[in-house]
């Protein structure tokens, strides 16, 4: 036991040393990692901030970022007179038209137009089946010329009568007897007119009456227009059959026209006929009629508070049509040498108008006071000046002392 003892001790020793060793070998290892990776992440970071300082550089050689430029357009700011009207609008209608009523029946064999056709005073229009007319007169004739050969042997016996006194002694006759119409009768032949008298018993006045009646059915069956017109809402077709006192057509005239407009009762005081209006029709955006007030109704409208005035309007070309819509303005006051701009020109910001006018390359605006005004224009007070260049377009998103370009005067 005591020789094992010694033999034991250097081996101990040995596995000692070897893991100091181990030890030592394994922190310098975590060491040398340690120190090595702390040289990369340094060498990357130094290497970042060098990119960063030229995209710096980069950065700061870029030229600096220009405002944009504004196009706009700009009008000398003047003086001109401001005309005041009255606006309202109205439906234009035919100032003559009517409707073209069969006055005899009859199958229609001839029919000279459509719909839409335009005819002159005095075209045909249609023709309706004339014979049995004819007929109609031919035998009213007939009974004319009987009832005039029966009224001229009448005529020569009463005159035979008269001149050997047979009526007077009828009448002294009748005197003494109770039928009192036979006298009446006598006296009436004897004094006023034998001669109407005659024939009105003979059935003379009324075949006459008759046959003037058959001719008048006979030249009812050519139809013709009354004047110059359009045809519209065509009913009567080519050998269809038509009763007496039904529509064919109606007939409407294109010129002049009428345009019915309201105007309030307030403003009625400034207008009367005769004074010149201009005509917008919504058909024609852009163009503008003159016309002229025909008539003033006496009466207001007491819903409305409004009094229909009527315009007459010369339309030669035909252009507009029954029905269009238009927008009408009455002149009513004129004010001398107002300083004006045009009402698009005029902004409101923060509640306080403003225009933008040039100074140089700039947008300048100037917080303005107004005055009278129409459909227009607007009369500047106070805050521009004559002479000054107005913005007129471009301005709705402009800001003080913007960059312009002015593109159009």
């Amino acid at each position: 036991m005591q020789d094992a003892t010694p033999s034991a001790s250097p081996s101990m020793a040995m596995l000692k040393n070897l893991r100091y060793v181990l030890l030592g070998l394994g922190v310098g290892l975590s060491v040398w990692a340690l120190v090595d990776y702390s040289t990369s992440t340094g060498a990357d970071a130094g290497g970042a901030d060098e990119i960063s300082l030229e995209e710096g550089r980069a950065l700061d050689e870029l030229p600096p970022i220009e405002p944009p430029v504004t196009p706009v357009a700009v009008e000398e700011i003047r003086r001109r007179d401001l005309v005041q009207r009255i606006t309202s609008s109205g439906v234009f209608r035919a100032h003559r038209e009517t409707d073209l009523v069969a006055r005899v029946s009859g199958p229609v064999i001839r029919l000279a137009v459509d719909e839409g056709s335009f005819v002159r005073e005095g075209d045909l229009v249609l023709e309706i089946d004339p014979e049995p007319y004819e007929i109609a007169c031919l035998l009213a004739r007939d009974v004319v010329t009987r009832s005039a050969r029966e009224y001229a042997s009448v005529a020569l016996l009463s005159r035979q009568l008269q001149r050997t006194g047979r009526v007077r002694d009828e009448i002294a006759a009748a005197a003494d007897t109770a039928d009192r119409n036979d006298r009446t009768a006598l006296e009436l032949f004897a004094e006023y007119a034998p001669k109407e008298w005659i024939a009105s018993t003979t059935g003379l006045i009324r075949a006459r009456l008759d046959l003037r009646r058959a001719e008048l059915d006979l030249g009812h069956t050519v139809v013709r227009a009354p004047f110059d017109a359009y045809v519209t809402g065509l009913e009567a077709t080519l050998n269809g059959t038509i009763s007496q006192g039904r529509k064919l057509m109606r007939l409407v005239a294109p010129d002049p026209l009428l345009l019915e407009v309201g105007i309030l009762e307030s403003e009625l005081r400034l207008v009367q006929a005769g004074a010149e209006v201009f005509i917008r029709p919504h058909a024609f955006p852009g163009e503008q009629f003159t016309g002229v007030i025909a008539a003033v109704s006496p009466v207001v409208d007491p819903e409305s508070g409004t009094c229909d005035v009527r315009i007459r309007i010369d339309n030669p070309g035909h252009r507009i049509k029954p029905g269009m819509f238009a927008q009408v303005a009455v002149e009513t006051r004129l004010f001398v040498r107002r300083l004006l701009v045009p009402r698009d020109a005029l902004l409101v910001r923060d509640d306080r108008k403003l225009l933008f006018v040039r100074e140089g390359g700039l947008a300048k605006w100037r917080y303005v006071k107004t005055g009278l005004e129409n459909d227009d224009f607007i009369e500047i007070t106070e805050g521009v000046s004559e002479g000054e260049e107005l913005i007129v377009a471009g301005h709705f998103n402009l800001g003080h002392d913007a960059k312009i370009v002015v593109v159009q005067d």
